[in-house]
């Protein structure tokens, strides 16, 4: 209903505004209100922590989270009084050992995730080495969760400058390290926010992508 006031009064659907870009609504009641604050209004305030241009012409951005009825960030830290929308903006690097069952995939990446603050639904694929690509695990794991996965050969691996390396990954499979530099690659060479993290079986990087919201939501960052 508040969707089509919207449409009749000329304001932006946010709902559908928000599915475009690929936004995940952390709360629906909560972002329900703000729809209506549109309506009821005229305008709405907006927080992004990503390049976001044109706003629409009935949100206003503003500089700071405290500020704004609808923040967009890969964080899960939520501000007083607004909204917080995730995009997906993360990829995930992994290796593991071999025969790790999903469900150990599925821990280490929450744990990552929550550990440094980054909202899990804002995971928008993962990556890793291309000797891990009939990995029976990892694959359930990423059909399970929706996620694509990346695979990436040595010589790629080794071409990413800035990431730990390791004289054990080396030996076993020819790249300095897995997590890390798979990440980052699959993020288009976005920065990396979470550095290697390992488990029993599992090694864990989350990278950000740059821009997200110029890539389709259901694509990987190229």
């Amino acid at each position: 209903v508040i969707t089509t006031a919207s449409d009749v009064l000329g304001h932006t659907a946010l709902d559908l505004w928000a599915e475009e870009l690929g936004l995940v609504v952390a709360d629906k009641p909560a972002f329900t209100k703000v729809m209506g604050k549109l309506v009821n209004t005229g305008r709405i305030t907006l927080y992004a922590g990503f390049p976001l241009s044109p706003f629409p012409a009935d949100i206003v951005g503003v500089d700071h989270p405290e500020k704004a009825d609808l923040v967009i960030s890969c964080r899960s830290k939520k501000y007083l009084g607004a909204v917080l929308l995730n995009p997906r903006a993360l990829v995930a690097g992994m290796g593991c050992n071999r025969h790790t069952p999903a469900e150990e995939f599925d821990v280490a990446l929450a744990e990552a995730c929550s550990e440094h603050g980054l909202a899990l639904q804002s995971v928008r694929s993962l990556a890793s080495i291309d000797l891990k690509s009939d990995e029976a695990g990892l694959l359930e794991f990423a059909k399970t969760r929706g996620y694509h996965i990346d695979f990436y050969d040595r010589d790629q691996l080794n071409g990413v400058d800035g990431v730990s390396t390791s004289a054990a990954v080396l030996k076993a499979t020819g790249a300095k390290g897995v997590a890390e530099p798979a990440a980052v690659l699959a993020a288009g060479g976005g920065r990396l926010l979470v550095k290697k993290m390992k488990w029993k079986n599992v090694t864990v990087a989350i990278a950000e992508i740059s821009n997200p919201l110029s890539v389709s939501p259901n694509e990987p960052a190229l």
